[in-house]
């Protein structure tokens, strides 16, 4: 966790942390105000809110923005996954 920590207060901009995707979520809308679970080590131990969504032309990405606070949750085994 103080690894994500360290590499998020890297990519730190005007108080939203950007990290980027391949593709937008169909229901984007609903997932903002959410939340982006973190899984380290096989175990989900941190979340972050959804800001929001904003394509990155030059880069054909998306930005999800997210708040730069780290909410430490319960570990709970959980298998790596990418998905919505």
């Amino acid at each position: 966790l103080d690894t994500l920590r360290k590499r998020q207060a890297g990519r730190l901009r005007n108080g939203v942390v950007p990290i980027t995707t391949r593709f937008k979520p169909k229901r984007a809308d609903e997932l903002v105000g959410g939340s982006i679970y973190w899984i380290i080590k096989h175990r989900v131990t941190a979340r972050q809110r959804i800001l929001g969504f904003a394509e990155a032309a030059a880069e054909r990405r998306i930005v999800i923005a997210l708040d730069p606070e780290l909410v430490p949750v319960r570990a709970l085994p959980k298998r790596a996954h990418q998905g919505w």
